[in-house]
């Protein structure tokens, strides 16, 4: 500064080793005024320790996926595009792994994983050559169930997402 002062740094010095991200946190710290004892709010930055790195799980995760999605080649995807019409045999492959259960209850026939598994999958079906016909595909079995998950009684669970994990029903939804 024009002071010859260094100027305060705005954030902790990020780790070599880890990738971290960075929260801006209200911390509340005592303050005297006067003889009037009151409380500052003030902001301080704090690190959070965030590894990036996928788990073995998710790596063989991501290799087994793909190794479905190599059975269905760019012509495979490019032929639907052309004829237009849903990838049935695509479908069926991923039933038959047991993806479409990916984030489902294992009490109901799922593989019980979370979402970011369930995002894996998904990246990892795009970036073989299916792109969005292919996510789209399966996403409604992956995500658009989660309110019956979340919501639905076990009873209604253990009607509603076995056929569909199995992959003999498909879940879609509509917009108007």
């Amino acid at each position: 500064t024009a002071s010859g002062r260094r100027a305060p740094r705005r954030g902790p010095e990020p780790s070599s080793r880890i990738p971290t991200a960075v929260d801006y946190q209200p911390v509340e710290i005592p303050e005297r005024r006067n003889g009037d004892a009151r409380v500052a709010q003030v902001f301080q930055w704090r690190v959070i320790g965030m590894d990036f790195h996928f788990t073995e799980d998710q790596q063989a995760l991501r290799e087994a996926v793909g190794r479905l999605c190599a059975d269905f080649d760019l012509g495979y995807w490019a032929r639907l595009d052309r004829e237009g019409g849903f990838p049935h045999e695509f479908h069926a492959a991923c039933a038959a792994g047991g993806w479409l259960g990916i984030a489902m209850p294992t009490e109901v026939g799922g593989a019980g994983l979370g979402i970011t598994e369930a995002a894996l999958l998904m990246h990892t079906i795009s970036r073989s050559g299916a792109g969005f016909s292919g996510a789209s595909a399966v996403h409604m079995n992956i995500f658009g169930l989660q309110p019956v998950i979340r919501f639905g009684t076990l009873e209604q669970q253990k009607r509603f997402l076995p056929p569909l994990i199995d992959g003999r029903e498909k879940a879609c939804f509509a917009v108007t």
